[in-house]
C-alpha cells in the first residue's frame, strides 16, 4: 500500500514536473522571442485570462471530484455521480457570461481590439472544458491521464504550434499571434481528451442536487478569486499603471517560483479523493497520519530549488530568461520566501475544499486579499514590482497561517511540518 502510494506520488510527480517545466520553457521562449515589453503585454493579458477562468475552474472540478471519489454505486443513471457530471457541464456553460463580460469591459478600459477579446474569451471557455474533463477522470482515479491530458498535451501542441509558425513560415511573432497559437493548442487537446460516460442518456435530472451543488460554488470562486488573482492583479496593475517591463519581472519570478511548489501539487493532485474519502469516513487519525506525511515530503523535496533561489537567484535569471531580468533577483527572493512558508504550513487549501470548509476559507482569504489591496497601493509607490512581491508575501503567509489554525480547530488535523 505504501510503495503503491510512493509509486502514484512518483509518477504523478513525473507528470507534474513534466507539464511545469513546458509552461517554464514556454515563458522563457517567448520572453526571449518577444523581448521585455511584448512579453510584458503577453504576460499581461494571460493575467487577464487567469482572472476571467476563476470562476470556471475553481468551485466545480473541486465539486465533482468530491462527488466521484464518494463510495456510493453506480446504480442508475439518476445517480448523484451521473448528476454531477451533467450539472458540471451546464453550469460551466452558464458561467462562461460572465467570464466573457469580464474581458470584454476589460478590454473596453484598455482600449483593446474586440477581435484580441474574442481570442481570449476563446481560451478561457476551451481551458475551461479541459479542467472540468480533467476532473471527471480525477474523480474516477484517473488521477495521471488527467494531468497528462490537461498539463501536457496542450504546451506540446503549443511548442509545435511555434515551431510550425517561426520555422515553416518565418513569422515574426507577437502578443497576438502567440495567443491564437495558444488558442489552436487548446482546441486541438480537446480532441485527445474524450470522457466517455452516458450522462447524455440521463433523463432525471435532480433539480435539489444542481440547487445544491450551484450554491456551493460560490465559496470556491471567492477563495480562488482572493487568492490566485493577487498574482495576476500585480502583473496587470505594473502592466497598465507603469511600465511592461515591471510586469514582465514580476511574471517570471512567479513563474519561477511555481517550480518550489511542484512537489506540493504532485501530491495534491493524488490525494485530494483520499482526504474527502477519510474526512467523510470520519477517520481523523488516518487523515492526520496522511497529511502529515505529504507534507514532509513536499518541504523536503522542495529544499534544492529554495537553495538556488535564495543564493544564486540572479544567475537563475540571467541563465534561464536572459540578462534582461537579472534586476528581478529581489522579487525572488521575496516570493521565495512566501512558498516556504506555504510548503511548512502544508496544504491547506486542498484540506478545507475537501473537507468542506471552504466558507471558513472564504473569509480568511477575504482578510488576505484586503492586506494584499492596501500594502500593494502603499509599497508599489516606493518599490515598484518589489512592493507587489512584499504585498503577494504577506497575502500567501497570512492566508496560510491562519488556515492551518482553522482547520486544527475545526476537524483536529494539523497539516504544518510536523517531525513526530
Amino acid at each position: 500500500m505504501v510503495n503503491k502510494f510512493y509509486s502514484k506520488i512518483f509518477s504523478s510527480g513525473a507528470v507534474n514536473i513534466v507539464g511545469i517545466m513546458l509552461i517554464a520553457l514556454s515563458g522563457i521562449v517567448l520572453a526571449r522571442i518577444l523581448g521585455v515589453e511584448k512579453y510584458g503585454e503577453y504576460a499581461t493579458y494571460m493575467s487577464i485570462v487567469a482572472m476571467a477562468i476563476i470562476p470556471l475552474v475553481n468551485g466545480i472540478p473541486q465539486i465533482v471530484i468530491r462527488e466521484l471519489a464518494s463510495k456510493e454505486p453506480k446504480e442508475n443513471l439518476s445517480s448523484r455521480k451521473y448528476n454531477v457530471i451533467a450539472w458540471s457541464r451546464s453550469f460551466l456553460m452558464f458561467l462562461c457570461v460572465p467570464s466573457a463580460l469580464f474581458v470584454l469591459v476589460n478590454s473596453w478600459w484598455q482600449g483593446t481590439s474586440y477581435i484580441m477579446s474574442a481570442i481570449l474569451s476563446t481560451i478561457i471557455i476551451t481551458k475551461a472544458e479541459l479542467f472540468r474533463r480533467g476532473a471527471i477522470l480525477t474523480g474516477n482515479g484517473r488521477v495521471i491521464y488527467a494531468q497528462t491530458l490537461v498539463k501536457i498535451i496542450p504546451m506540446i501542441l503549443f511548442f509545435l504550434g511555434l515551431a510550425i509558425a517561426v520555422l515553416a513560415f518565418d513569422a515574426k511573432l507577437n502578443e497576438k499571434s502567440t495567443l491564437m497559437i495558444f488558442l489552436s493548442a487548446l482546441v486541438a487537446s480537446l480532441f485527445f481528451f474524450r470522457v466517455k460516460n452516458k450522462v447524455f442518456l440521463l433523463k432525471n435530472k435532480n433539480k435539489s442536487l444542481y440547487s445544491m451543488w450551484s450554491k456551493s460554488v460560490a465559496p470556491f470562486v471567492f477563495v480562488a478569486a482572493f487568492s490566485l488573482s493577487v498574482n495576476e492583479i500585480s502583473i496587470i496593475l505594473l502592466g497598465n499603471l507603469y511600465k511592461s517591463s515591471h510586469a514582465a519581472m514580476l511574471s517570471v519570478s512567479i513563474q519561477s517560483v511555481n517550480l518550489i511548489t511542484l512537489g506540493m501539487i504532485s501530491i495534491n493532485s493524488i490525494i485530494s479523493p483520499k482526504i474527502a474519502e477519510l474526512y467523510s469516513s470520519e477517520q481523523v487519525d488516518k487523515l492526520q497520519d496522511l497529511i502529515t506525511k505529504i507534507t514532509k515530503i513536499s518541504f523536503f523535496i522542495s529544499i534544492p530549488i529554495i537553495y538556488v533561489f535564495f543564493f544564486h537567484g540572479e544567475i537563475f535569471l540571467s541563465y534561464v530568461f536572459g540578462d534582461a531580468y537579472r534586476s528581478a533577483q529581489a522579487v525572488l527572493a521575496i516570493l521565495t520566501v512566501s512558498q516556504v512558508i506555504n510548503l511548512i504550513t502544508g496544504p491547506v487549501g486542498l484540506v478545507a475544499n475537501m473537507c468542506g470548509l471552504e466558507r471558513m476559507s472564504l473569509k480568511i482569504s477575504g482578510i488576505s486579499f484586503v492586506l494584499f489591496m492596501i500594502f500593494g497601493f502603499i509599497l508599489v509607490y516606493f518599490y515598484g514590482p518589489l512592493g507587489f512581491a512584499i504585498s503577494i508575501a504577506i497575502n500567501v503567509i497570512f492566508s496560510n497561517v491562519v488556515m492551518s489554525k482553522v482547520i486544527y480547530s475545526k476537524i483536529g488535523v494539523k497539516t504544518w511540518l510536523r517531525y513526530k
